[in-house]
């Protein structure tokens, strides 16, 4: 099924969503594994942003990875996530920021490679590339801030 999310060209199947309750589901479903590490996982939701429209499965999917992501990277028991949104009318956007307190990321383009992992016991390395083309898919971006030893944001 990875391989398949990650070498298919679609389209998303596009419908009115609203986004922050979507991350609220996200985040709880990831909240799972966050706390059995003794990891907070927090939402900040901008609540200006009205129903926009994406594919809500495959939008779930990308931040998913990049939440289950921040979990395998942070320390267990210091861990701190922050997921938030926040509406730019300026530019007609809406930003998605997933936040953490890890090692932070030396090189920031490898990781949307496919197969690279850091995580060899867990970590197919699929992940993020996955992510990567479902916001691109949405004619979307994904950036990544991170200076190493002081965590990284990955926003979208």
């Amino acid at each position: 099924m990875l391989f398949r999310s990650l070498s298919r060209d679609s389209s998303p199947n596009l419908t009115d969503c609203d986004l922050n309750a979507l991350l609220r589901q996200i985040v709880e479903t990831a909240r799972q594994q966050a706390v059995g590490k003794n990891i907070l996982l927090g939402l900040h939701v901008d609540e200006d942003i009205d129903t926009i429209v994406l594919d809500a499965d495959r939008i779930a999917e990308a931040v998913l990875n990049i939440i289950l992501n921040a979990i395998d990277a942070v320390d267990p028991n210091k861990g701190n996530i922050a997921v938030a949104t926040q509406a730019d009318s300026t530019d007609n956007q809406v930003i998605i920021k997933v936040s953490d307190n890890g090692p932070g990321i030396e090189d920031t383009q490898v990781i949307f490679e496919p197969f690279h992992t850091t995580n060899l016991k867990k970590g197919t390395g699929l992940g993020l590339p996955i992510a990567k083309k479902i916001i691109e898919e949405h004619r979307g971006q994904i950036h990544v801030e991170s200076t190493p030893g002081n965590g990284a944001t990955i926003t979208i």
